[in-house]
């Protein structure tokens, strides 16, 4: 009977070898995983931030081109504005004339 306990004693100090082996390598992996998970995430972070500076560009460009088409705008609206001008006091110059003559005419 002295030899049983020590039969137990090898049996579960296997066993233990065993499970002790098996979390350390559960545990590895788990550590690859979190690696691995921790890389992806800083691709990901790192390709939404170049996707971000990229959407920037972007809308400064298009609100580069907006500004230049109001720019523009302005520039055809104040050249209208100028030419209806001109044209009215042209307009309103051949009106002081005709009055001028229908004054001098009736006087």
């Amino acid at each position: 009977m002295a030899e049983e306990p020590n039969e137990y004693l090898g049996y579960y100090q296997k066993e233990f070898n065993k499970n002790y082996n098996l979390m350390r390598k559960f545990i590895k992996e788990v550590h690859k995983l979190k690696l691995n998970i921790e890389d992806q995430l800083f691709t990901f972070q790192r390709n939404k931030e170049m996707e971000v500076h990229q959407l920037i560009k972007t809308f400064d460009k298009i609100h580069q081109e907006l500004d230049e088409i109001k720019e523009r705008k302005i520039q055809q609206l104040e050249a209208m504005f100028k030419s209806d001008c001109d044209l009215y006091r042209e307009k309103l110059r051949k009106v002081d004339l005709h009055l001028d003559c229908l004054s001098a005419f009736n006087s």
